[in-house]
């Protein structure tokens, strides 16, 4: 083979070798945009789960199903006066202007739903308490045989059932609160997502839940906003 032959035989070869670097190229460059569309979305729908809420219909205001519950920023722990000490430290409570407020009726006693029913008062919603905590001791005398100390802080297994029952029978708005017996099912995540699995299962698809954070140790906001996710958005949402 002559020096000439090599010569275009060589640029033959690297014209080769351009040509298939370039179609590598436009083939990589081609499928950029559609990778980085695919990102985008992909981004798009976590930031949407992450940030987005499912809500209830309040009067003419939309809201979302998970409310945070006052008692901790009012260091009212139902647990000891001690936990009190600790939630007025960690919360600095602040004014709160009242405006376009919608009249309501809260309970913790699931008959009280129905009597106002009954009588037709104008309310626009109720806060329902799915857990009895009015039982005089002679009451609780009579359901337990005998009477817990304290008698103001009794949570019976059979109450939520009897609250869901009411609040499944208005057509108002219910916010159901203490689903978590005022902190005594928090200690375990299984309990914790029991209690929201029961009460969603319980209440309308209009209905919301009031729940105490007292993220001081764990975001239970997130923890919170992940359950009613999971257990509180409507189907077909």
């Amino acid at each position: 083979m002559t020096t000439g032959d090599k010569s275009a035989e060589s640029r033959v070869e690297r014209t080769d070798t351009y040509r298939e670097g370039r179609r590598r190229f436009l083939k990589q460059a081609g499928a950029l945009p559609a990778v980085a569309m695919a990102a985008q979305s992909a981004a798009a729908a976590e930031q949407k789960e992450e940030a987005g809420l499912p809500q209830i219909q309040l009067g003419p205001h939309r809201i979302s199903r998970l409310i945070c519950g006052a008692n901790p920023f009012n260091a009212r722990s139902h647990l000891s006066v001690f936990v009190n000490y600790e939630m007025k430290s960690y919360y600095t409570l602040k004014r709160v202007h009242d405006a376009g407020m919608l009249a309501g009726v809260g309970t913790h006693i699931a008959e009280v739903v129905d009597v106002v029913e009954s009588k037709g008062w104008e309310v626009d919603y109720y806060m329902t308490c799915v857990y009895e905590r009015h039982r005089s001791a002679e009451q609780l005398r009579k359901l337990l045989g005998h009477v817990p100390i304290p008698v103001g802080e009794v949570y019976l297994t059979e109450d939520p059932p009897r609250m869901f029952k009411s609040i499944q029978q208005t057509k108002r708005p219910c916010l159901a609160f203490k689903i978590l017996a005022a902190g005594r099912l928090s200690e375990r995540k299984a309990w914790v997502e029991q209690a929201f699995r029961d009460t969603f299962a319980g209440i309308k698809p209009s209905d919301a839940v009031i729940v105490g954070i007292y993220d001081r140790y764990s975001d239970q906001a997130a923890e919170d906003a992940a359950l009613v996710r999971r257990y509180g958005t409507p189907a077909g949402m």
